[in-house]
């Protein structure tokens, strides 16, 4: 669940990418993320995405209104990303913020079809700005979440590109199609596959090791487990739980009691913007990151952009485990997604969105693929296949 999405000020720097859906009808695809969302009378709508998705984008707001309710276009180019990155001075963004502040207060759902953006486009604009925006963007981001906003994005890191493939080292067409595969999941499947980890995450210390170098451990005791099934429901608030959902969906996941994460979380690779952090190293000690090594790769850059990021920045809060039967990595690939089969992401910074304490403009997710995790000894993952606790 690539959770920086649905915050305003990354969407507006166009963060993340999604070609058009390639063989589904955008209008049963839009059927059903209304009817996902819940979308009901009186609601106002974002419906935000590419200008290469309007058809999808103009089925949504079709259905908005057939639900009773009324929606608004929040539209992106590649030319409108590139050059949002580059021509808007930092001066602006307080305005920028305060104005985003008002469509949150009237919205009341979200639907966001991620955007065809190469990351590339803003990937030379200095990472000191990138954290400014960020951070000018801050209060949005935290009035977005507690603001009761249902929202559903369909893209959660698999978005179909070429340049995502690329770095999956998968072709095209088997990104579609493993795409698309997992999000025609029934939600009752989902929740079948994924309730032997949620029983098994109701424990008091869970603790992730991988051959990489990856040994953390975390107290989780008396934590809500929560779990997205691609559905925005009512009773996720009474979990604890904001009301997004993601698709492709199947992930679940959990906030550690502050402040009791131990250890090193090693990333094999991470991609700042276009260039690959290899042999990322996070040393973590009282729940919060302490110092970051890598083997090559722009570590600076990204220090930068980390360091001049607002509020808790370094908080390790969130793992969260891939459940999805429909996604599994092919042998030999790098599908570094949330959603798939077996995958483990740690998760720093901001923790709002999953119910948690710790508020930052800062969002990062660590894959560690082929991870073990246990839960009070249980094993729950055993080198990323997914396993039902011993009773």
């Amino acid at each position: 669940m690539n959770r920086n999405r649905l915050t305003f000020a990354l969407c507006l720097w166009g963060a993340v990418a999604l070609a058009s859906p390639p063989n589904p009808n955008p209008e049963e695809v839009a059927r059903r993320l209304v009817q996902s969302t819940g979308v009901a009378q009186g609601d106002l709508v974002r419906v935000s995405g590419s200008t290469k998705d309007l058809p999808l984008l103009t089925a949504i707001a079709v259905e908005v209104e057939k639900a009773g309710a009324a929606s608004f276009f929040a539209l992106s180019s590649d030319e409108s990303v590139r050059r949002i990155c580059h021509e808007v001075p930092a001066e602006r963004d307080a305005g920028n913020a305060s104005a985003t502040l008002k469509l949150i207060s009237a919205m009341t759902a979200d639907i966001s079809v991620s955007p065809g953006t190469n990351p590339r486009l803003c990937s030379d604009v200095d990472p000191a700005r990138l954290a400014a925006r960020g951070k000018a963007f801050q209060e949005a981001n935290a009035a977005y979440t507690k603001g009761g906003i249902k929202a559903i994005n369909l893209g959660n890191g698999m978005e179909p590109a070429d340049w995502r493939a690329k770095r999956f080292g998968i072709t095209p067409a088997q990104l579609s199609s493993l795409y698309w595969n997992g999000i025609n999941v029934e939600p009752a499947k989902l929740r079948e596959a994924a309730d032997p980890i949620v029983r098994g995450l109701a424990g008091k210390r869970l603790t992730v090791t991988a051959a990489n170098g990856t040994t953390v451990s975390m107290s989780i005791e008396g934590r809500p487990i929560l779990f997205s099934d691609g559905q925005v429901t009512p009773e996720m608030a009474k979990k604890g739980q904001t009301l997004v959902a993601w698709l492709p969906a199947g992930d679940v996941y959990l906030v550690a009691v502050p402040g009791t994460a131990e250890g090193t979380v090693v990333v094999d690779r991470f991609w700042y913007h276009e260039k690959p952090i290899d042999g990322l190293t996070l040393t973590i000690k009282g729940g919060k990151i302490i110092e970051m090594q890598a083997k090559s790769g722009p570590l600076e850059q990204f220090k930068r952009d980390y360091e001049g990021s607002g509020g808790a920045k370094d908080a390790v809060g969130v793992v969260n485990i891939g459940t999805n039967p429909n996604l599994r990595a092919p042998a030999g690939t790098r599908v570094n997604a949330t959603p798939v089969w077996g995958m483990v992401s740690i998760m720093a910074g901001d923790t709002s969105w999953a119910g948690g304490s710790d508020v930052s403009s800062w969002n990062f997710i660590g894959f560690v693929p082929a991870a073990t995790v246990t839960v009070d000894g249980k094993v729950l993952v055993d080198k990323g296949q997914l396993r039902a606790p011993a009773a």
